[in-house]
Order: C-alpha cells, then structure tokens, then sequence
C-alpha cells in the first residue's frame, strides 16, 4: 500500500506520471471521494473503515479544558501580543522543537504541537489522540488495519518518507519476507502543493520524482517478494490552487474572545465555540457576512459524517469557498498557495485509487468511483482475511 498525499485523480496521467498511469491502465484505477477534513482526519476513516462521527476522530485539536495538557504555557500569552506574526509564527515554532518535546514525555504524549495556536486560548484545547494511528488499540471500539493484522499474527511495517527521507528504499530493501503487508506513505506531492502551488514548475517536477521513487518502490519491492505482489496505490485528497486569502485574524480581537467564546482558525474553516446565545447569533451573523463561506447546518453536518454529540470540535463549523485559505490561521506556519480540504464533492478534492493485481480477473464490486471506506474491506480481501463488522466499506475485489 502506497499512500501518495494530496495525489489527485487528475494528477496522473501519461505525461505527468507516466509509472503510475501504467500502473491504473493495467489494474484498476477510480476516483477517491474524500470526506471534509484533513489528511489525518482521512487516514483515520481509512485505517478504521468507518466515518469521524463513529471513530471520534476529526481534528488533530479538540475543545476540552478539563484535559488541556497545555495548561502550563498560559505564561507565553505575551507572545500573542507580539506586532509581527512572522515573529510569533517563529517563536512557536522553536518552542514546538524544544519545550513541546519535553512536555509530551511529562503528560504521556506520543507528540504534541503548537502550530499556530494562540497562547492566551491554548488552554481550552487538547491533543484528539494521545498515540499515534499506527499504535495498539488507539481507537478503542473501532480497530484499525493494523489491529486486525496484529490480531491475526500477520508482520507489517509502516514506513513515513517524512521522517526516512533518503532511507526509505534501503528501508523497503530489508523487510522480511514474513511481512504480509507494506504501508508506505509519502508526503512530497503535499508538501509542495502548499509551498509552492500546483501551477508551479516545482510541483511539476515533483510529481514527475514521485512517479520514479514510486517506479523505484514497487521495482524493490517485487524483487524482495516476487512479482506476484499486489500494488495498491491511493490518495487522501486532492488539492485546489489558492486563489484568495482570507485574514480572519481579526476574530481575536473582538471583546469577549477568550472568555465568551473561542475559535479556531483552520485553514479551510472556522470552528467556533460560544459561552452566551447572544455572542453566538452575533458570530454566526459576523462570519457569514464575509461572503466567503457558508454555515454548515446540523443536516449538512450528518451528511458529511462530522456530526458530534457534544463541543469537541466546535458549536459552529463554517466552511470556505472554494480556494479561498484563512491565513494567518492556527495551523501554518508558511502561507499556502494551494489547499484541500473543501466541499468533499467537488472533483478537485478527489483522490486516487488504484489496484495492480496480477491475480485480479473479476472487479464485480467496482463502481464509478470508491469511498475512503471501501479500502480496508479491500486489503483484506487481497490478504485472505475476513472483513471486521466495524468496518462499514466493502471489498472492490
């Protein structure tokens, strides 16, 4: 399994990406509808086989003062104060190198971040999960791939290309041969996306190198297990240029931020928390008056599968149009020219799927395109092993 980040459906073609255009032309190859998030958020319905509003999960940050482990970093509310938010982004980030190491190993953290959060509200917000994905039973009712694998005594690895950088095929090279199943995820085409723009001829190189360091994975890897290897290569979102920014900063300076409501500035959506009725008619009024989002309305929540008993992520959730960023928001540190993350049905943010099976003569199950859901029913499948009821999607094999 290859997870190639933001790799949008379009994206692969013969000129771009010619490995992997081959790769679908002679397998199976359909679109990837996304669900409104962000790539964690997806990685989780992924992993799980099931909607955020069933595992918990949807943000990497959830309202919940009582849990709060960055109580003690209310003393660095002077920062918020600071003129320049090129100044503030960078001192949050050298404490997020250095004081939010520490702190994760005191509260028992796998990691935790600042991001862009502002000191005086940080206080009311805790980590959604305190272990990584990847880790035992981190989704209590729902398990995950890899639970299922660990369960039925099948060897996985889970290899980043973020953290192994250069290793990453010596990396795939030394697997043994008892491992049953290969997770590879890679960040580039993502990363250059928001850094530089989809209509950059950076991020065309980039999608030319991801195409080859795939070509170079699957030849690895079919040579370490044999050509009879199934390939499944998908994305988690696609991506959409920028085309308008939008500086909400000025939220925070309405009176009674802090103490009659909160928000998040993500950068696709606004999140707000409210304290008085009155303070939460005038916001809903206040932010739709932008022009630039819409208020998304308890029956479009349930549709989208992010509909919440209770406040952890927001008593309000505006969505942006699409290509417009917040920027500043709570989670960049570089403003992004491209982002993702918007209407789930649009096609700029659907992925990619594809299956490369030698093995495959019959495709019964496959539809016009596939649902995050449907991924893990089908890894099982290709594994011999039965699909757990909590998995919702169905095998496309």
């Amino acid at each position: 399994m290859v997870l190639v980040d933001a790799l949008r459906y379009d994206f692969v073609n013969e000129k771009d990406t010619p490995f992997t255009h081959n790769l679908g032309m002679q397998g199976i190859k359909l679109p990837l509808k996304p669900i409104l998030g962000y790539s964690d958020a997806i990685r989780a319905t992924i992993f799980t086989g099931t909607y955020p509003d069933r595992h918990g999960y949807w943000m990497s940050y959830c309202y919940s003062p009582a849990t709060s482990p960055f109580k003690r970093l209310k003393w660095l509310r002077f920062v918020d104060y600071v003129p320049s938010d090129l100044m503030k982004r960078g001192t949050k980030f050298l404490v997020s190198l250095s004081v939010m190491k520490l702190l994760a190993k005191l509260t028992g953290y796998s990691n935790l971040h600042l991001h862009n959060m502002p000191f005086r509200t940080i206080d009311r917000f805790d980590v959604t999960l305190r272990k990584r994905m990847t880790d035992p039973g981190v989704f209590p009712r729902y398990p995950t791939i890899f639970d299922v694998l660990r369960a039925h005594g099948m060897k996985f690895a889970y290899l980043d290309s973020s953290k192994l950088k250069r290793r990453l095929l010596s990396e795939v090279g030394k697997l043994t041969d008892e491992t049953k199943l290969v997770f590879i995820y890679l960040h580039y085409i993502d990363e250059a996306a928001h850094w530089f723009g989809l209509e950059s001829s950076h991020f065309e190189r980039t999608l030319r190198t991801v195409d080859s360091i795939l070509q170079q994975i699957v030849f690895v890897a079919k040579k370490k297990f044999g050509d009879s290897l199934a390939v499944v290569v998908f994305s988690d979102h696609g991506m959409v240029e920028g085309k308008e920014v939008q500086d909400l900063s000025w939220l925070m300076g309405i009176d009674g931020f802090g103490r009659d409501f909160f928000l998040s500035l993500d950068a696709t959506m606004v999140r707000v928390w409210c304290e008085r009725r009155d303070m939460r008619q005038y916001l809903v009024r206040l932010i739709s008056s932008t022009g630039k989002c819409k208020l998304l309305s308890d029956s479009e929540k349930k549709d989208l599968n992010i509909a919440f008993n209770g406040r952890l992520f927001g008593d309000d959730i505006f969505l942006l149009d699409e290509g417009q960023i917040i920027f500043p928001n709570f989670y960049s540190y570089i403003k992004p020219k491209a982002m993702h993350a918007y209407d789930p049905s649009s096609p700029t943010q659907h992925g990619i799927f594809i299956l490369n099976d030698h093995q495959l003569s019959t495709a019964e199950n496959i539809m016009d395109e596939i649902e995050l859901i449907d991924i893990g029913p089908t890894i099982f499948s290709l594994l011999g092993v039965s699909i757990p009821s909590t998995f919702e999607g169905k095998s496309r094999i």
